[in-house]
């Protein structure tokens, strides 16, 4: 038996790239936001294990200290992993997420606002519905009740001459 140790590496996304090829990706794409106009919609693909956690690590902190410096806040990260919301309604899930990220720097009103829209619109938990319903007698006694209520005063009218 031999005394050689045997290390496992952790799968876990890291901070700091040892070869710079997971760095270079992250600036790629800051570079990217940050030169076109509008919102962006970025997907990494990849296998497993090939880091596109740790590029996604790397973007974030490289963005917030970037804003940091700049004196500027208008980039937000949102990360969405469509794994851990697996059978879950995709579209529903990532609407919550993008809203809420979205409402965290408003004002009260403003957040109410869209709190009550995300709940009413996005996640369909309320909705407006019309009724409209239509009497039915399922019973024989109150048409009778009815007939005789209109039946007796003309039946003591018609008596009350003979």
């Amino acid at each position: 038996m031999s005394d050689a140790q045997v290390t496992l590496l952790d799968d876990l996304p890291v901070d700091e790239d040892a070869f710079g090829g997971h760095r270079r990706i992250a600036m790629a794409l800051i570079d990217l936001i940050r030169r076109e106009n509008g919102g962006k919609a970025i997907a990494l693909e990849g296998s497993w294990g090939s880091g596109k956690s740790s590029v996604i690590r790397m973007l974030e902190k490289e963005i917030s200290a970037s804003d940091d410096v700049r004196g500027d806040d208008d980039t937000n990260v949102l990360v969405f992993d469509a794994w851990s919301h697996e059978g879950d309604p995709l579209r529903r899930v990532f609407l919550e997420e993008l809203t809420s990220l979205c409402t965290a720097e408003y004002t009260d009103v403003r957040k109410e606002y869209w709190e009550d829209r995300k709940k009413k619109e996005i996640t369909g938990s309320e909705r407006e519905t019309h009724q409209k319903t239509t009497p039915l007698l399922t019973s024989r006694w109150p048409l009778l009740v009815l007939l005789f209520g209109f039946l007796y005063p003309v039946a003591l009218v018609a008596l009350s001459k003979l």
